[in-house]
């Protein structure tokens, strides 16, 4: 009579062909966070770096006078060094533009803005920046 066939052992191509694009779907969504985490990683080191050089910056602005700010220059140590930007500001907040003749001209005290703009490998910016008063005069006790 009729025997009854079972079901053979092992999967059909169907099943591999499903199993295996799911892995393959997987795989590409571990390798694309993979990717993402590593340029994560790249722009908070610029952002370190472009932090700790805000920070030198301004405690080199700190300890000067209003007279002295104007003919700060930061020091370069490496040529990728990221770009660094120092604005002179009035009460109102409007840039000023001294020069070494219109010292005279500062408020006293001045707020300076300094901007720190590192490049990540792709090119993309990343800023900090800060004000600093400068020209305060020594603190009283």
């Amino acid at each position: 009579m009729g025997a009854v066939r079972g079901r053979s052992e092992g999967f059909t191509l169907l099943e591999v062909t499903f199993a295996t694009g799911i892995l393959l779907l997987s795989f590409g969504f571990l390798l694309g966070s993979l990717h993402s985490l590593a340029r994560v990683r790249e722009v908070t080191e610029q952002h370190q770096r472009a932090m700790a050089l805000l920070n030198t910056c301004l405690e080199e602005l700190s300890g000067m006078t209003a007279a002295e700010a104007p003919a700060y220059r930061p020091a370069r140590n490496t040529a990728g060094a990221p770009e660094i930007g120092i604005e002179f500001l009035d009460a109102g907040g409007a840039a000023l533009n001294p020069s070494p003749e219109s010292v005279e001209a500062l408020p006293q005290p001045c707020a300076v803005r300094v901007t720190v703009t590192a490049h990540t490998s792709a090119g993309h910016p990343v800023r900090a920046n800060a004000v600093c008063i400068v020209g305060r005069g020594p603190l009283a006790p």
